[in-house]
């Protein structure tokens, strides 16, 4: 059997394999309905399922709806190596069991030799993406783009790697958020807001309390929904206050949150992703930042602006990232 945590099944409407118990004995069969009341239920679990992987990919499935994506350039054996290291990590962290730091500094060394060799070869910014479940992917993704970013604004090389794992470790705060509001299907509301916004906070104490590294890198997962301007959280840091590395990630964060399928929203197209973070967004981040990222982005095929690129309603907002 092989264990999955509850979050990986926040976003479907119905179960694609038969889920059992740590006994073994069937807790929900293949095709059930994945209600809110059972995936509150779930979340105080500890399950399994007999597959390896799901039986259709978040790939797959867009694929299917027609959504196109451009093909990864992240080989596909180390893919398959970050998103089982991250799976293995998060549930450690879930779980509350020890993580080695050098299994953390193995993947982004990975993500760093692979961004390297496809940064001069990518047509699309996404092609530095990987695809599987947002939970883990969204880390990988995250450092991933923060490697790019920081290589275009010629940082030294201690400085990408130190970017890389900070960026790989910026939400392992989640894993520390109250299980029925990390797996809430619907909309939080105010007070679930403010406790979800405590992940900063508890991923910054726990990278403080479990790994042996410099407070700049631990700092990324305390700063990156600070905004440049002011009005972040959890401190209302602005300007350079904000941790270097922070700046970085905040921008990719929110790309590839927006660009990505989530429990409450489908993913927006990257090219009007672009426009929004261009005209409603730009003043959250450090202007250098954010155009070493454009400039990174406009030159792509990605960011080409759909002709119905508008926003409607209010823009986009590091609160929901």
């Amino acid at each position: 059997m092989e264990r999955i945590l509850p979050l990986e099944l926040v976003g479907y409407k119905e179960l694609e394999y038969d889920l059992l118990d740590e006994n073994g004995d069937l807790v929900v069969q293949k095709g059930e309905q994945l209600t809110a009341s059972i995936l509150m239920k779930l979340s105080y679990m500890k399950l399994y399922k007999h597959e390896h992987k799901p039986v259709y990919t978040l790939e797959e499935k867009q694929r299917e709806e027609g959504i196109n994506l451009p093909d990864s350039l992240i080989a596909e054996s180390s893919t398959e190596h970050l998103l089982g290291d991250t799976r293995d990590f998060l549930q450690k962290a879930y779980d509350g069991v020890p993580i080695k730091l050098d299994d953390c500094i193995k993947s982004a060394k990975i993500i760093i030799e692979e961004v390297a060799q496809a940064i001069d070869n990518i047509d699309s910014i996404n092609q530095l993406r990987v695809y599987d479940e947002y939970t883990y992917s969204h880390n990988i993704n995250v450092s991933s783009l923060s490697t790019a970013v920081g290589m275009y604004m010629n940082m030294s090389e201690n400085e990408i790697k130190e970017l890389a794992l900070a960026a790989f470790l910026h939400d392992i705060g989640k894993m520390k958020v109250p299980k029925e509001i990390l797996n809430k299907p619907g909309k939080l509301d105010i007070t679930e807001l403010e406790i979800m916004r405590r992940h900063t906070s508890l991923g910054y104490r726990y990278i403080k309390e479990n790994f042996d590294v410099p407070d700049r890198i631990a700092r990324v997962a305390l700063d990156h929904h600070e905004k440049f301007v002011g009005k972040g959280y959890p401190n209302g840091l602005h300007g350079k206050m904000i941790n270097r590395y922070a700046q970085i990630a905040s921008v990719v964060d929110i790309y590839d949150a927006l660009v990505s399928d989530r429990v409450y929203k489908k993913g927006i197209p990257a090219g009007k992703v672009i426009h929004i973070m261009k005209t409603e967004l730009r003043n959250e981040f450090n202007e250098e930042v954010f155009d070493k990222f454009i400039s990174l982005a406009v030159s792509k095929k990605d960011a080409e602006i759909p002709e119905e690129s508008g926003n409607s309603g209010e823009p986009p907002s590091q609160e929901a990232i």
